[in-house]
């Protein structure tokens, strides 16, 4: 049995928490006017793991969970939820249509 989006997406926060840098978290800050939260993760890492974290959801599930996961995450407080969000769905963007757009 798959997991659900949810799940999905709980895991991938966990992944994304114990994956960053407490160093690079703090500094992190300065980029921005406003106060974010930030698990410390360097963009090109982020990037590698959403690659490999979307080609197993796909491979397990379909696109439609991962536009899901990818809701989900958008929700979330962290930095790099919502980038990581974008980069699961940054190859896909292509076979979008309106619905898909709408969504987000």
């Amino acid at each position: 049995m798959s997991k659900s989006p949810a799940q999905i997406a709980r895991d991938l926060r966990k992944l994304l928490k114990d994956g960053g840098s407490a160093t690079h978290s703090a500094g992190v800050q300065q980029f921005f006017k406003e106060k974010v939260q930030s698990h410390g993760w360097y963009t090109k890492a982020l990037r590698s793991e959403a690659k490999r974290e979307r080609k197993s959801i796909v491979e397990e599930s379909s696109i439609e969970v991962l536009l899901e996961v990818a809701d989900e995450l958008f929700r979330g407080p962290m930095l790099e939820e919502k980038a990581f969000a974008v980069f699961l769905l940054e190859n896909s963007v292509a076979g979008f249509d309106d619905r898909e757009f709408r969504r987000f």
